[in-house]
């Protein structure tokens, strides 16, 4: 066989072996290959079921999933329990004994036989931590390769909340979010800069601890991380919704790169802006959505300025997102010395939003102003009658209140729920992230 068809069909059977037995047959069918190398797949997959059925159970077992146990050891480091577990890995709670005694986390890959796609991650998610030291970034302390070959990495252990559960806990003020999220802002500049993009930003992946009494968040999670553009993994979308960008979630056609961040971001603000306003988490979505309308309602007029930053950090287009996560960091902090935020759209922008999205309200107004002020032109142009001035009309629409654009966006705010479903990328139900 080729040694290019022999890679292609090393990757199928990795690929197959990950399916569901009733599974397999439909997924090589879709694959689109010939019927000589479906056929080799096929032997080949023969050969490996019935190697494993010649092993004992436990063998059998260690060859498909790793697990550990508590107490085991692992190099320097004794296993103490389960944390979690996601598709690719299983993350423990570890004592490492030498050459320093502490609490680490230990994340190992969970299955012996992986794809090359999820090695090609796993390899990835070790290479991001090691090029990344920063405050607010867990950090990672040791690599390495059990004597199966299955890779493992150690990490700083983070013991805090997710952020949901801290705003619950501790429901801070406008102020300790925005430094909250200044600060997450100036980890994934740090990133970015190393040319490792998250891709998996989201409420979840972000623990709050206590630094010197203060709440200080730490990023985690970088099983999705892309390093530069030549490791892009195409053809795989993955992440987290809502907080996945519209060309990460594959409703564009523009490439994933570090603006798909800003956007994640933006939607972890929106969420944060929600629960400052006293909404539930999910209304968080509407924020994000149509931050100008919600600026009337659950954030009122005061945090305008806020739903100006969330609307440019969550475009659509990532033309019009904040170019860099510096940018948007700068926005927040000057929010929280009560400046205008320089790089948030500006009213111009929101007014024109406002006409597009509320067009038929906008025609609702339009008319009602010209209804009001038609009589009173009409009069001006008709010939003047004995004892009449032209200012006395003048002085009468002048006691009339005259319904503007915002008079008539403020009367009629949108309620968050009627743009709460995302165009069906949010559950109409449960619970938050």
């Amino acid at each position: 066989m080729a040694g290019q068809n022999w890679q292609v069909v090393k990757r199928l059977l990795g690929d197959v072996l990950e399916q569901a037995p009733a599974e397999r047959a439909a997924y090589l069918a879709a694959q689109n290959i010939s019927a000589d190398l479906a056929a080799e797949v096929w032997s080949l997959l023969a050969m490996e079921e019935e190697s494993l059925l010649r092993r004992p159970v436990a063998a059998v077992g260690a060859a498909l999933e790793t697990r550990l146990c508590p107490g085991d050891m692992l190099g320097s480091y004794r296993i103490v329990r389960l944390l979690g577990e996601g598709g690719m890995g299983r993350v423990y709670l570890a004592q490492q004994e030498h050459p320093v005694r502490r609490l680490v986390a230990l994340k190992i890959a969970k299955h012996t036989q992986a794809s090359p796609h999820a090695r090609a991650l796993f390899g990835q998610e070790q290479r991001a931590l090691a090029a990344l030291s920063h405050s607010c970034i867990a950090q990672a302390y040791d690599f390495g390769v059990t004597a199966e070959g299955v890779p493992y990495f150690v990490m700083e252990y983070v013991v805090g909340s997710t952020l949901p559960a801290f705003l619950a806990a501790y429901r801070p003020n406008e102020a300790q979010c925005l430094q909250i999220l200044s600060k997450i802002c100036d980890a994934v500049a740090h990133a970015h800069g190393r040319e490792v993009v998250h891709r998996d930003l989201s409420p979840r992946n972000i623990l709050v601890t206590f630094e010197d009494g203060r709440p200080h968040p730490k990023i985690i999670d970088f099983g999705l991380a892309q390093l530069g553009p030549t490791e892009a993994l195409s053809g795989k979308r993955a992440g987290t919704r809502p907080f996945m960008s519209p060309e990460q979630a594959g409703l564009s056609a523009h490439p994933v790169d570090a603006r798909t961040d800003i956007y994640a971001l933006g939607m972890i603000l929106a969420h944060v802006a929600a629960h400052l306003a006293g909404g539930s988490w999910w209304e968080g979505a509407a924020l994000a959505k149509e931050p100008v309308r919600c600026s009337h309602g659950p954030l009122g007029r005061r945090r305008r300025p806020l739903a100006a930053v969330i609307r440019r950090a969550t475009a659509a287009d990532p033309a019009r997102r904040y170019p860099q996560v510096t940018a948007l960091r700068d926005d927040l902090q000057s929010l929280m010395m009560g400046r205008r935020p320089a790089g948030a759209a500006g009213w111009g922008d929101h007014l024109a939003a406002v006409l597009c999205r509320d067009a038929g309200r906008m025609t609702a107004a339009a008319a009602l102003v010209l209804l009001l002020v038609s009589p009173v032109v009409w009069g001006l142009r008709r010939p003047k009658a004995v004892g009449f001035t032209p200012r006395e009309p003048a002085r009468v629409i002048a006691q009339e209140p005259m319904p503007t654009v915002e008079r008539a966006a403020v009367d009629n705010p949108l309620n968050p729920r009627e743009v709460f479903n995302l165009d069906g990328l949010l559950p109409t139900s449960g619970k938050g992230p």
